[in-house]
């Protein structure tokens, strides 16, 4: 069994819709220990192979990933094939969310990956601080996911309703004025997807 080593850093930086709260690599190590041995029953997740906890170090199972990024970038591949990818890491974001009110912390599309058509979640060792961080983990999936997958906007109409069905009730999410200038700069995000989360679904 191949087998690849994941070590903890120490990050700072701030985020809109949500804070970013500095930890330093024990801390980081400790939460994303703790992430995997709660969700590997339950969610797909890399298999452990050991935790180093004086080096900080997790000893995981080598996979042939492929990055849901990757895949949305790719020019060639049909939106049709990149909606269910979506909507494969929208299921797996749910399953994380029923484990004992977790959240992923930062959903983007690069923590999730393929590996022989199967859906992971990767990385969970960024803690963020916001009321509802549910609705802010779906959003940063979906905004990455349609500004990637270069959605027009009828796709990202039949892409959030498909969303909605997946994972069930979306809790309402407010949109500060400059956490619209985030989006709006990085992803592309236009006044539907606003409303669409600021909206009960």
């Amino acid at each position: 069994m191949k087998i690849v080593l994941k070590k903890k850093i120490r990050v700072r930086f701030q985020s809109p819709l949500s804070r970013l709260i500095p930890q330093n690599a024990q801390q980081r190590y400790e939460r994303e220990k703790d992430y995997l041995l709660k969700l590997k029953n339950q969610v797909n997740v890399p298999e452990i192979i050991s935790f180093e906890d004086e080096k900080k170090e997790i000893k995981m199972k080598r996979y042939n990933f492929t990055t849901l990024q990757s895949y949305l970038q790719n020019p060639s591949l049909e939106n049709s094939i990149k909606e269910d990818y979506i909507l494969q890491a929208v299921n797996v974001l749910k399953k994380i969310h029923d484990v004992e009110d977790r959240v992923h912390g930062d959903a983007y599309t690069n923590n999730f990956a393929l590996d022989n058509e199967i859906m992971y979640a990767l990385d969970f060792d960024n803690h963020r601080s916001h009321p509802n961080p549910k609705t802010l983990d779906l959003i940063m999936l979906c905004a990455d996911s349609i500004y990637l997958s270069k959605f027009n906007l009828e796709e990202q109409r039949q892409l959030l309703e498909k969303v909605k069905e997946r994972y069930g009730e979306i809790k309402p999410i407010k949109f500060a004025l400059r956490d619209k200038a985030f989006y709006k700069l990085t992803f592309n995000s236009n006044s539907e997807f606003f409303d669409f989360f600021n909206k009960k679904t």
